[in-house]
């Protein structure tokens, strides 16, 4: 690997993550497109994770050992500062790549070079690895731009991007650990760069109760993590929306509704968020037009249906202002929407209602550790 510069380097960085790690890597070996450096990142582990890395003889793989535990941002700038490659592609300990997913990556990033970041969907699995559902981004930079500034547009382990383009924009700011730290440079990047997520899912994603998704998922509202989860989310929020429709597009007293899409909305706050939603939408519209893309579309109808189930409390009252909502002002959406689900919200009793919101909230959203 010295003597030539790879297409891509596979950064991992690892934490006790030990009972997952071997299949991940054997994920990564097994790829189809084989010219990549393979950066482990050991963040101060105390379990055999070391060890397992240890096991493998294939000179693509460097471990890189940070000593103590110093937290997710500084291992994978540390991966950032060393990669060798123009193309980084991350990868989590706990995670899997399908066999095709850095051919695919590299291939549209060849073709595309304006493109400083891309992601893919991705297969949710259990802790045990049995698939469990299907994690769904937008795909055209237009509709990322939009749901930016709402919710992390990309799944963090399907993404690979421009090394130089991370570098620029700073690299991972450890102030957003555990949570966020990846859809802050995210946004970065695009303030220079184009983005896109390709339409196949090409990664596995593990939730387990000691991931982000997991323990945000398993407590309700009410804990101090997802306080802070919320805090962060709607700061991350408000800063794209200004970087995206100028400085006066959110008030300070605003702020706190930009997050409720990926954390959950009181529902007495509904009608204001709803507001401040469709003045959002118009302003977007207006300076970027293309909002009757297919993309985008989906993108909307997706947002009005993850607002419904992310209500609390989520009533039959709360169904209908949003059923209502979309039929007043995006009778053409009305076809986009999840109305299976709508309908449960509807005829199922409070108990019914809150075990659907309990699920769906514990489907993958901003990020995982």
């Amino acid at each position: 690997m010295k003597d030539r510069i790879p297409a891509i380097t596979v950064l991992m960085p690892v934490y006790n993550g030990g009972s997952h790690l071997r299949a991940s890597i054997e994920s990564v070996l097994s790829q189809t497109h084989n010219d990549f450096e393979f950066l482990i990142v050991d963040d101060g582990s105390t379990d055999e994770s070391p060890a397992v890395v240890a096991s493998y003889t294939d000179p693509r793989i460097r471990l890189i050992s940070m000593g103590t535990n110093a937290g997710l941002s500084r291992a994978l700038n540390e991966g950032l500062a060393q990669a060798a490659a123009p193309l980084i592609a991350r990868q989590d300990a706990d995670d899997l790549s399908e066999p095709t997913r850095l051919s695919r990556q590299l291939d549209y990033m060849r073709v595309n070079a304006a493109t400083g970041l891309l992601g893919t969907q991705a297969t949710a699995i259990s802790p045990d690895g049995a698939p469990t559902g299907t994690v769904r981004r937008c795909q055209a930079p237009g509709s990322i731009r939009w749901f930016s500034m709402f919710d992390n547009p990309f799944i963090h382990t399907s993404t690979m991007f421009r090394a130089h383009a991370a570098r620029e924009a700073g690299g991972f700011n450890p102030a957003y650990d555990p949570f966020s730290q990846d859809y802050d440079l995210w946004c970065r990047i695009m303030e220079h760069h184009a983005a896109a997520n390709l339409p196949e899912a090409l990664v596995r994603y593990r939730v387990t109760e000691t991931s982000i998704t997991g323990a945000l998922g398993a407590g309700g509202g009410s804990t101090e993590y997802q306080r802070k989860f919320a805090r962060i989310v709607s700061e991350l929020a408000a800063r794209q929306t200004r970087r995206v429709l100028g400085p006066e597009a959110v008030s300070d007293s605003e702020i706190p509704l930009l997050a409720g899409l990926a954390v959950g909305l009181e529902a007495a706050v509904l009608p204001m968020f709803l507001a401040l939603f469709e003045r959002l939408l118009a302003a977007y519209c207006l300076r970027f037009g293309a909002c009757d893309a297919e993309d985008f579309r989906r993108t909307i109808a997706a947002q009005f249906d993850a607002l419904a189930i992310r209500l609390n409390p989520v009533t039959r009252r709360s169904a209908v202002a949003v059923s209502k909502h979309v039929a007043r002002h995006h009778a053409d959406l009305l076809t986009s929407i999840s109305w299976s689900r709508m309908l449960a919200l509807l005829l199922l009793g409070s108990a019914g209602r809150e075990r659907l919101a309990r699920w769906k909230r514990r489907q993958p959203a901003l990020a995982k550790n």
